[in-house]
Parts: C-alpha cells; structure tokens; sequence
C-alpha cells in the first residue's frame, strides 16, 4: 500500500517501504480521484530523493519513500495535474 503527499507540478511524494534507488526513471501513470471522476496523469518519472522508515523522520511526516520528479508529462496530464493543483490549495 502506498500513499502519496506533497504532489505538485514537479513531482510527488510516494510512501513506500522499497523506495526506489535515486536515479531511477521510467514511465508513471497516476490515477487521481477528482470528484467523483477518476482521470490519469501519464509521462516519465526521475527518482530523486530516497527516504529509509529508520532515518528519523516523525509520523506526520509521512514516514519513508521516495520523491519522484515528473519529466514529459503530455499536454492534457499537466493541464490537469495544473487543474487539481490549483483547486486544492489553501485559499
């Protein structure tokens, strides 16, 4: 089970206890709930921060995992991802 935090333009945050090594690029599809709407955010992924469950980070923080940067994303995934972003920020 895996969850994510801290999404943006640039990338996400992916809990997970086998994060990833640095480096690590392929392609990504993301399924994000919009309303009652599921839609897919496609394009290519670049690992650039690995974080171990031992390495002292409180509970809200999240705990371990990994930070994925988002590279190619195509036109109508970062329209959305813009959409989501934009809609969900704190006023």
């Amino acid at each position: 089970y895996n969850e994510t935090w801290d999404i943006s333009m640039n990338g996400i945050f992916v809990t997970t206890i086998n994060p990833l090594p640095i480096g690590t690029s392929g392609n990504i599809e993301l399924l994000l709930s919009v309303g009652m709407r599921h839609q897919e955010i496609k394009g290519r992924y670049e690992v650039v921060r690995a974080v171990g469950f031992d390495d002292g980070l409180s509970e809200e923080s999240g705990g371990g995992g990994m930070a994925i940067k988002f590279l190619d994303l195509d036109d109508e995934s970062s329209a959305l991802l813009f959409q989501v972003i934009k809609h969900n920020q704190d006023p």
